[in-house]
């Protein structure tokens, strides 16, 4: 019975923990984008994916892939920490309103250091409409 007791502490207290930490996230096993909690799915087409991603005061997403170009819309602001495979760590202020681009594919993750929620839209760009039934686009010299 006493080695049965040391069995379960050490499974739930030193070999779980280890197992689970060598499954942790990192740059070099990022998830996909619908696999980071903090990005939820609103709105999909064949032109567009839209995620409502909030990240609260104090808290950070996981480390994650965008493989599609996106726009990010803040709806939210805070003060960030930026962290992207292949570039410096950068800190960064978001306002209400701002609007950025971002060019796939690029893995990153975001912790909020501020005191706010961040609070974005992230639509990414599936694919263009096809130029069709715009009709015929003016020249560059032509006036109306």
């Amino acid at each position: 019975m006493k080695y049965s007791c040391l069995l379960i502490f050490l499974l739930v207290f030193v070999l779980i923990p280890i197992g689970t930490l060598s499954q942790s996230n990192s740059p070099q096993s990022p998830v996909e984008i619908s696999g980071e909690p903090r990005h939820h799915p609103k709105f999909e087409n064949e032109f567009v994916r839209i995620w409502d991603v909030t990240v609260p005061a104090g808290d950070a997403t996981l480390w994650h892939a965008h493989r599609n170009d996106n726009v990010v819309v803040t709806l939210g602001g805070a003060s960030l920490r930026i962290e992207t495979v292949g570039a410096a760590r950068a800190e960064v202020e978001w306002n209400f309103g701002d609007v950025k681009f971002g060019k796939a594919t690029y893995v990153h993750r975001a912790m909020n250091v501020g005191t706010t929620p961040f609070h974005n839209l992230t639509i990414e760009l599936l694919r263009s409409p096809p130029l069709s039934g715009l009709g015929t686009l003016p020249s560059r010299g032509a006036t109306r």
